[in-house]
């Protein structure tokens, strides 16, 4: 696809969705809201342009026989990708950083695993294994960037509440086009896909205290217990940790990786089953 400029990715809930509904208000961008990845990496091996060949396959399904045809038409030069799932498929996407940009989105690791575990699918069902989750793919994540500096930038979604206009600066300048009103004022136009409920403070201006609902929804245990587990990666971005650190046993770790392998993946069914129901009842009316 020869509009294809730049990936949005980044650890679930993790400000992507932010990230690609303020870039998105570019007048002569068009975003792609997350993609069947098992169809764009249908194996571990998968080359690059055969990437780029079932990503314009999947968006031909979309736009019509001719995506790039289709994008000039409705006036846009510009195509991006995002989908947070990508994050996980990093090895894949490699051979892509010589001709494309990377936006990765890395959140407080509190504000992650807070938004975890009020989420329906068993992301993370407790601190502990949330934590685990959030460390092993956010330093991916940071590795990934060290690896390629010119083709891969690290943006804190707490910057694009705290300083907006700063943030998208620095993200513009590295993506190559200006920044506009229209990229500022994002909340003042309508997304280009539909945002869920769990997404609607996308739709508003950016608050900062979204960054430090954390504090309090989860207890001083569960802020320790990730506090403690992801240490290292949290002085890398500079979060600053609120409780005493606390060192879990064995026994400890060990019941907690067992609860989220259990509960986790019961959630996980659940709500495949629900969308099998929903998907069925649809077909029938």
């Amino acid at each position: 696809m020869k509009h294809l400029s730049f990936f949005i990715l980044g650890t679930q809930r993790s400000g992507t969705t932010l990230m690609a509904r303020i870039l998105g208000a570019k007048s002569d961008l068009y975003i792609k809201n997350e993609i069947d990845l098992l169809r764009l990496f249908p194996n571990s091996t998968t080359p690059a342009d055969e990437i780029i060949s079932n990503l314009g396959t999947l968006m031909q399904e979309k736009l019509g026989p001719d995506p790039d045809a289709w994008l000039d038409e409705n006036g846009y030069s510009l195509f991006a990708l995002k989908d947070p799932q990508l994050c996980l498929h990093l090895d894949k996407l490699e051979p892509l950083t010589k001709q494309y940009k990377f936006i990765i989105t890395v959140r407080d690791p509190r504000g992650v695993i807070n938004s975890y575990l009020q989420n329906d699918w068993g992301l993370a069902v407790n601190a502990y294994a949330g934590a685990k989750r959030w460390n092993e793919e956010v330093g991916y994540q940071v590795a990934f960037a060290k690896r390629h500096p010119q083709s891969v930038m690290l943006v804190k979604y707490e910057d694009l509440l705290s300083d907006l206009r700063g943030t998208l600066q620095n993200i513009c300048d590295f993506l190559g086009f200006e920044l506009t009103d229209e990229i500022v004022n994002y909340h003042q136009k309508s997304a280009t896909y539909a945002i869920s409920d769990k997404n609607i403070h996308t739709n508003r201006p950016p608050d900062e205290k979204l960054s430090k609902r954390w504090s309090s929804s989860l207890t001083n245990r569960q802020i320790a217990i990730i506090e403690s587990a992801a240490s290292e990666l949290m002085a890398f971005f500079n979060y600053t940790p609120a409780e005493k650190p606390v060192r879990l046993s064995g026994l400890q770790t060990g019941f907690y990786q067992l609860h989220q392998a259990v509960v986790g993946e019961l959630k996980n069914q659940w709500m495949w089953r629900g969308r099998k129901v929903k998907k069925k009842l649809k077909s029938l009316f």
